[in-house]
């Protein structure tokens, strides 16, 4: 009630964080950990194997919170043993790739991508076991950043001397009296 004893009419608008964040949760943390993931395979390549063996079991929990509603109770269960079973597959796969016979075959370099790859195909076949556009979007991203990745190790030289030659060149056409912040006379 109001302060006139008349009943509180107005519509509260529940915010973008309850429409936008709330709903959307689950794709916001697959994004992040992809995101984080692609990073360590570029920067920190002892890290990458250990963190995605952490990132598939939260990335399988994030797609069943994604799947949404449930007619009934047989049909949640039905939901979870795809759910597992999908990410057990793509878990084992992952291992697979990380035996040391095979390890050794792919190299230091190109097995992170390859473990990418794996967790990108994971993603999109999730979102399309479970309805989902946003978890199929997911994996195609990650999809794209393995080679993207790739790319970016090899041309690591060439990005710095770009970024170089575009500072030398901004301070050669820039006027040197305005660095100083006033106009000589």
């Amino acid at each position: 009630m109001t302060q006139n004893d008349q009943p509180d009419t107005t519509v509260r608008n529940p915010g973008w964080v309850r429409r936008f964040l709330v709903p959307s949760w689950p794709y916001l943390v697959m994004l992040l950990l992809a995101l984080t993931g692609v990073a360590l395979s570029s920067l920190a390549r002892g890290l990458t194997i250990p963190y995605w063996e952490i990132v598939v079991p939260i990335f399988a929990v994030a797609s069943f919170f994604a799947r949404g509603d449930y007619r009934d109770r047989a049909e949640r269960i039905r939901a979870i043993r795809q759910d597992a079973l999908h990410w057990i597959a793509v878990f084992a796969a992952m291992r697979l790739l990380m035996l040391p016979q095979i390890f050794e075959l792919l190299g230091a370099d190109a097995a992170p991508l390859v473990l990418l790859t794996v967790l990108a195909l994971g993603l999109f076949t999730s979102g399309n076991l479970i309805g989902s556009w946003r978890v199929g979007l997911l994996g195609v991203l990650l999809a794209a950043a393995v080679p993207a990745t790739a790319w970016m190790e090899r041309s690591t030289l060439l990005i710095l001397l770009s970024v170089a030659g575009a500072v030398s060149l901004f301070l050669f056409i820039w006027p040197p009296h305005s660095w100083s912040g006033r106009a000589k006379s």
